[in-house]
């Protein structure tokens, strides 16, 4: 059976574009209206191949933008999630990182609510959403379906950056009927606990000789919970700033980062039970539960990522020619991609 999907809106017409609302009547792409036709068709093309879509991308593609809109979710454990949703189109969930951070993946949105309708939310004990425990990935996992269901979508994307991959492929793999695709960004792969040094090194490594002393007291002091307010911000920016391939205005970027993310207090309980999690996880059994999900995946990296790119091969290898990888600040370098159906 294939499904022909068709995007309208009345935005970017020749008519439009004369102030004349085509409406019904036939009417054409201007040049931009065009342009926007192969944004939207560059993203959700890659997917076709699983859903059996048929693109008529010779219609106007870019839906008015939507106003910000906020929800706090109830559960049914006496937890509550703060969710926001902006834009319009095919659902899109964004996962951010921490653990034990509140939602910074505004600026990803609004790249993306002219084409999509994008989801964020604060995990469980951070941010607006409740304090409360168990911080644990299933509890993270049913949180996210929870949300899902709350919202009527039969099927979403599922994206998450940094830690946030971790429950968007564990999300992927509970409920691959709910998933129209996996966006894994800056991941730490399927073995963390293989990798985690070489991450804290190369993190280490960009900081300055007096940064880097201050960093490992300043760590030291947050592992036993004596970090002061101006000191939690001290080490929050030293945290951040080997994140930031820009050396020339990581300092400038951080500092706008921090404030931001110090909005609210870090959940240290959570980063410590979930990390605890995810240095346990099974990479073999992981791997082989990966080799049988059917879903289309993108994994992006940046070249200049602190998180080796080795972390995330197996997860790449374990999807086989179902998965993307960009590494490089050109574009595609690596490319791991069929659009065959998989075999059942």
């Amino acid at each position: 059976m294939s499904v022909k999907v068709v995007y309208e809106t009345h935005s970017i017409s020749l008519d439009n574009e004369r102030g004349i609302a085509t409406g019904w009547l036939d009417g054409a792409l201007s040049e931009r209206g065009r342009e926007a036709a192969e944004r939207l068709g560059a993203i959700i093309a890659p997917f076709a191949w699983q859903e059996g879509w048929d693109y008529d991308l010779s219609l106007p593609l870019t839906p008015a933008r939507q106003p910000l809109r906020e929800e706090i979710l109830r559960l049914d454990d006496d937890g509550s999630l703060w969710t926001a949703t902006s834009g319009s189109g095919p659902p899109l969930v964004l996962c951010h990182g921490g653990p034990g951070l509140h939602d910074y993946l505004a600026p990803v949105a609004a790249m993306l609510d002219d084409l999509l309708t994008v989801h964020r939310w604060d995990q469980r004990g951070a941010g607006r959403s409740s304090r409360i425990g168990p911080y644990a990935l299933d509890r993270f996992v049913a949180d996210l379906e929870a949300i899902r269901a709350h919202l009527g979508h039969a099927r979403w994307i599922v994206g998450g950056h940094s830690w946030g991959a971790t429950p968007a492929l564990h999300y992927a793999l509970a409920h691959p009927e709910r998933t129209s695709a996996l966006i894994y960004m800056s991941g730490t792969g399927l073995a963390w606990s293989k990798w985690k040094r070489a991450h804290h090194d190369e993190e280490e490594s960009r900081l300055d000789p007096e940064d880097r002393e201050r960093f490992v007291q300043l760590k030291d002091k947050m592992r036993r919970g004596l970090l002061t307010e101006s000191e939690e911000h001290e080490f929050q920016i030293l945290n951040d700033l080997p994140n930031f391939a820009d050396r020339s205005r990581a300092r400038a970027l951080v500092e706008a980062d921090v404030e931001q993310m110090l909005r609210y207090s870090i959940n240290y309980q959570a980063n410590r039970e979930l990390s605890a999690e995810m240095e346990a996880l099974d990479e073999r059994r992981l791997k082989a539960r990966c080799g049988g999900l059917h879903v289309p995946m993108y994994v992006v990296h940046g070249e200049g990522d602190p998180r080796p790119a080795a972390a995330t091969d197996s997860l790449v290898d374990a999807f086989r020619h179902r998965a993307r990888l960009w590494q490089d600040r050109r574009g595609l370098r690596r490319q791991h991609m069929s659009r065959q159906r998989p075999r059942r």
